[in-house]
């Protein structure tokens, strides 16, 4: 990553009070921003949020296996249907007493009403993986934006500690001076020097923070080698968080019908179709057949080539197999109601959590703005005294100092709220639909 230029770090500066501004007003951020920044012609440079996802969704390995799930449930739906056709066995006899063979095709143990049963169960098993497989998108989705917000907090950072190790190379330089004419001491230059060298460091360590997350986002998405990461935070900001954010985070609601929450519906009515499956295995089995006549038999028929039979079986007594499964498979569903209604719960308690948290980042956000206006006016006052010699530079200097660690914890709260919002984001299911456009028909096996 290189390093910023003086104006541009002006320009990133100005942005950020601008930001800082919008949120201490509870201004909306203008509409549209990113529309002219999106699409642009070199494809190993990811400039947003969207493009990264649209990447991702493409190869990671944990999307592409649970895609391949909800093709092998498929195979099995084809498995059900086929099952309303009897599985037929060719059986042949020769009797060498007699000279003669006999051969039957016959099919046993035919349910023609188990197939019914075991399709739509096995319908919704491919519903659920289809869910599981949205579910895990979402996911992906949301640790996807966590990375761009570590990005973007890490890349505002180097720049505050390379400002501040500027300002302090001003403040070694003015040192040194005073030193010249004997007006410090040796203890003020080695404070001047390890003060900037500690800032350096700083500002090292961030850069390399920064760059560990472009490189774990290129192997996670399975990006070229050579892709770089040049986002505009504006249009990132608004992807992930949503256009006038600031209002509309304040709007969401809990979801009523989530992905985990559709998952725990099926499995309930999965479950009731188990329990008519147990049923079923009341019902009597068919038995098919078509075979020549039997060589043994005193009743053969010399003018007959074949006998075509149906008939039934019943089992008798199974050791109450049978009536334990059905009362088996309605106590499974009992305990699914109650897994659902402790889902419920725990939701609507992870909501509540994360409304909180919001709230609380957001007010700790504004409080956090309105010092640093502050801290801007004392600074301009502070400039007045220092040309009329009220103030010394090396306390100008310090309070410059100070005014960049006050923008360094604004901006770590400003990341603390962002990450709230996007669990907001990411409970509602308004990230993944503003996104992604997922289309359950797409997976259908038609």
């Amino acid at each position: 990553m290189k390093k910023t230029s003086a104006p541009l770090l002006k320009r990133l500066k100005n942005r950020i009070i601008a930001l800082s501004a919008f949120i201490a007003l509870g201004c909306a951020l203008p509409a549209g921003i990113w529309a002219d920044t999106v699409g642009e012609s070199d494809p190993s440079v990811i400039r947003d949020y969207r493009t990264g996802v649209i990447a991702g969704l493409k190869t990671i390995p944990q999307l592409q296996r649970s895609k391949i799930e909800i093709e092998l449930k498929h195979l099995d739906e084809d498995d059900s249907r086929w099952s309303y056709v009897p599985t037929i066995e060719l059986a042949g006899y020769y009797y060498f007493s007699a000279d003669e063979a006999t051969i039957s095709f016959h099919a046993a143990n035919y349910r023609p009403w188990e197939p019914y049963y075991s399709l739509q169960a096995r319908e919704m098993i491919t519903d659920i993986a289809m869910l599981k497989h949205a579910e895990a998108i979402s996911l992906a989705a949301k640790k996807i934006a966590e990375s761009y917000l570590k990005l973007l907090v890490q890349q505002r950072l180097a720049d505050q500690y390379l400002q501040m190790e500027q300002l302090a190379e001003k403040k070694k330089r003015f040192v040194e001076i005073k030193s010249e004419i004997s007006a410090s001491s040796p203890l003020d230059m080695a404070i001047a020097q390890r003060t900037r060298q500690q800032l350096k460091a700083r500002t090292e360590a961030a850069l390399l923070r920064a760059q560990a997350i472009e490189d774990g986002l290129v192997i996670g998405l399975n990006l070229p080698e050579n892709s770089t990461f040049d986002l505009e935070r504006i249009v990132v900001l608004e992807q992930i968080l949503g256009q006038d954010w600031v209002k509309g985070l304040a709007r969401l609601t809990q979801p009523e019908n989530s992905f985990q929450y559709q998952i725990h519906q099926k499995m309930e009515l999965l479950q009731e179709k188990k329990i008519l499956l147990a049923y079923s295995k009341y019902m009597p089995d068919l038995l098919l057949g078509v075979r020549t006549p039997d060589a043994l038999s005193l009743s053969s028929q010399e003018d007959i080539d074949y006998f075509f039979y149906i008939g039934v079986g019943v089992t008798l007594w199974d050791g109450q197999k049978r009536s334990r499964d059905i009362t088996r498979q309605e106590l499974l569903l009992r305990q699914l109601k109650y897994d659902t209604r402790a889902f419920e719960n725990d939701e609507s308690l992870k909501w509540l959590e994360a409304v909180q948290n919001y709230t609380v980042a957001v007010l700790e956000v504004q409080t956090s703005a309105d010092l640093l206006e502050l801290n801007k006016a004392r600074l301009k006052k502070l400039g007045y005294d220092l040309e009329t010699g009220n103030v010394s530079p090396q306390d100008y200097f310090d309070s410059q100092m100070r005014g960049h660690q006050k923008s360094i914890e604004h901006i770590l709260k400003e990341h603390k709220m962002f990450k709230a919002g996007l669990e907001l984001r990411h409970l509602s299911g308004q990230l993944l639909t503003d996104t992604v456009n997922i289309s359950f028909s797409d997976y259908r096996d038609d």
